[in-house]
């Protein structure tokens, strides 16, 4: 176990040995992730909304995204891909909850159920051929969370009330990208991946701001 734990991983265009810096443009691109913590943290601050363990809770997990995905990028082990997948689907899971629970203020009931819904169904997209679509199949179920959270923040007229859909956009266009990698390393050598970094930092932003654009403002 733990030998497979340190097994050198490849799975990207740009990564042509096991070298720490084979992914220069890969690891480099996750200072989106840091940005976007950075920016929502800014906002966070002058909503008056710092003191929320929730806000907290979703900067602090952009900022492990993008340590995770440096470390992934960089040593390239399987380890690090879990330190990479896994603060994502925290993300994923937690910000659903908050959501559900401060901004649409659905009971915990039904936001246990969404939650639940969630987490089998993206159990059951991961049990698919994690190949297709260069692995982006695993972020179907996220996609289709966000598109829909995205409708009800427009129709209920949520402050911000575009901002979960422009979010839905640029995250449809980041899969993109992210898929294409593979495919077009004949004639791009480092690959698209870096630009699904770039894109998803904004969404992330996007749907913390979102999120915090619906707290009400308090006194530090």
């Amino acid at each position: 176990m733990q030998s497979q734990l340190f097994m050198p991983m490849d799975i990207y265009c740009e990564r042509l040995n096991i070298g720490f810096w084979a992914e220069p443009f890969n690891a480099i691109s996750n200072i989106s992730f840091f940005l976007a913590a950075w920016f929502a943290w800014r906002l966070a601050r002058d909503k008056k909304c710092t003191n929320s363990f929730e806000v907290w809770a979703l900067i602090s997990l952009i900022t492990i995204i993008g340590i995770g995905s440096f470390l992934f990028h960089t040593l390239a082990l399987r380890w690090t891909m879990y330190a990479d997948m896994i603060p994502i689907f925290v993300y994923q899971s937690l910000f659903l909850t908050f959501y559900m629970l401060k901004v649409a203020r659905f009971s915990p009931l039904v936001a246990a159920y969404y939650f639940v819904v969630f987490v089998i169904a993206s159990h059951e997209v991961n049990m698919m051929r994690v190949d297709w679509l260069n692995g982006s199949v695993t972020y179907a179920i996220a996609l289709l969370f966000i598109v829909g959270m995205g409708i009800y923040h427009w129709w209920t007229n949520k402050k911000a009330p575009y901002t979960l859909l422009v979010a839905s956009g640029i995250f449809i266009v980041s899969l993109t990208f992210r898929s294409l990698d593979f495919a077009v390393c004949e004639y791009v050598s480092i690959g698209t991946h870096l630009i699904w970094h770039i894109l998803i930092g904004v969404v992330l932003y996007l749907t913390a701001s979102a999120y915090i654009a619906n707290l009400p403002s308090s006194s530090k």
